[in-house]
């Protein structure tokens, strides 16, 4: 068989409660084979579930992640990010402008004050990110 005429099989990603379902199915006394073709998952894809269970317990358990979330990443600076984010609602309730050079500048002065003197503020676009905005 030529190697380029076998399709890659494709990345995917899964949710954290797909991952806590599969991991109480086999706390439950499902074998893990079975239990890998029911989910169409690697044996392997399993186990890793398995392994990494404390941090994916920790992220539902302390709602710093949502159990429809596939990525587990967090921003560096959520002090930053908080401050900003407080700052930019009470801005909007008084109904002022608000531009992304302003958050930049209000970002790189609450980053200062918090003491991260690494932080740069990215330009997130023409304007304001979108999680920073209140509907």
């Amino acid at each position: 068989m030529d190697s380029n005429s076998a399709s890659p099989q494709k990345r995917r990603q899964f949710s954290l409660e797909f991952k806590m379902r599969a991991i109480g199915a086999v706390e439950a006394g499902v074998s893990k084979g079975t239990l890998a073709k029911e989910l169409c998952v690697s044996p392997s894809t399993l186990s890793t579930f398995l392994m990494d269970r404390a941090k994916i317990e920790a992220g539902i358990v302390c709602n710093s992640l949502g159990p429809k979330r596939q990525r587990a990443r967090l921003i560096d600076f959520q002090d930053v990010d908080r401050a900003v984010f407080t700052w930019i609602c009470e801005v909007r309730s008084r109904n002022l402008p608000l531009s992304g050079p302003i958050v930049q500048k209000k970002a790189l002065a609450f980053a200062s004050s918090l003491g991260f003197p690494d932080f740069t503020a990215s330009n997130g676009g023409p304007t304001i990110p979108s999680h920073y905005l209140v509907t």
